[in-house]
């Protein structure tokens, strides 16, 4: 007599072979060595950019509150990556006048932070100046200072100069002029080779 039951096929469990895995590893490092540069460009790139515009919304501030409240701003670099703003007090009619003084730029006992940036600034990028510490405008093209001074008068001028951010070798720079209007460069060079590009920013 025939057996009634049905042959049941065995659906037996399959794993990877070694080459899918050693494919699987290959395609896995290929993309890894693509994308791991262009994260770290695209984060060095973002920094920049967005202390750019921390040193613009500084360099507005100083510009337009001594042209508000009649009284002079200095900016003060006092190291590669530390800036900060302080103004002139106004407590007697010496430090009033003074205050409308476009002659001189010099931090001294008369100066405090100002209450809208009571602290120094951080910076991770490096922060170089035009300028110097005695608020000489400095040489075009040319940032060699990590210690600089720069005065917002309450006319709306300053002692011009500039100042340029970099780190490893994606850089940026804005001049500023002794009308207290400012341009932005980038340096489209960012492979740390060959000469640099600088073409204007907007």
């Amino acid at each position: 007599m025939a057996s009634s039951g049905m042959t049941k096929s065995r659906n037996t469990p399959k794993g990877f072979t070694l080459l899918e895995l050693l494919i699987c590893i290959a395609v896995i490092g290929i993309v890894m060595a693509i994308s791991v540069p262009n994260v770290s460009s695209w984060t060095k790139t973002r920094i920049v950019k967005k202390e750019l515009a921390s040193l613009e919304s500084l360099i507005d501030y100083s510009k337009v509150t001594s042209m508000n409240k009649s009284r002079k701003l200095l900016l003060e670099l006092s190291s590669p990556n530390t800036i900060q703003i302080f103004q002139l007090k106004n407590n007697t009619v010496t430090l009033e006048e003074e205050n409308l003084n476009t002659s001189t730029c010099a931090l001294g006992t008369n100066y405090e932070a100002v209450t809208e940036y009571p602290t120094a600034i951080t910076f991770e990028t490096t922060l170089k100046a035009k300028h110097t510490s005695t608020a000489a405008a400095g040489t075009v093209g040319s940032y060699p200072n990590t210690a600089s001074i720069m005065c917002f008068f309450a006319d709306g001028t300053t002692t011009a100069g500039g100042f340029k951010l970099e780190k490893d070798c994606f850089e940026y720079r804005i001049d500023v002029w002794l009308t207290g209007f400012y341009n932005k460069q980038v340096n489209t060079n960012s492979t740390c080779s060959g000469a640099d590009t600088w073409i204007e920013r907007n």
